[in-house]
């Protein structure tokens, strides 16, 4: 929501704002405590991983040879291979 509203509002105390109504939000409230939803998905009846990247948003997508731990680790792998490992904002 913070991040969608800086990209077309600024006011001061804009990310405290949004903070609040979320929380008095009973659609919002519903929401936060939902298990997140699987990185997997399945077309055409084959398994593919989909990765998100939280800063810029890019979205990666790995035809996955099973849905097992192996599988995801070696997929993981290779992406991490190709774009380096992730990093906390406070590293």
């Amino acid at each position: 929501m913070k991040s969608i509203a800086r990209s077309y509002v600024y006011w001061p105390n804009l990310d405290v704002e949004i903070e609040i109504l979320a929380k008095e939000c009973s659609a919002c409230c519903q929401r936060r405590d939902a298990s997140p939803r699987s990185l997997f998905g399945e077309f055409q009846r084959k398994h593919y991983l989909v990765t998100v990247d939280a800063h810029s948003k890019w979205i990666e997508v790995q035809k996955m040879s099973g849905t097992n731990a192996k599988a995801t680790i070696s997929n993981l792998r290779e992406l991490f291979a190709r774009f380096g490992l992730a990093l906390t904002s406070s590293e």
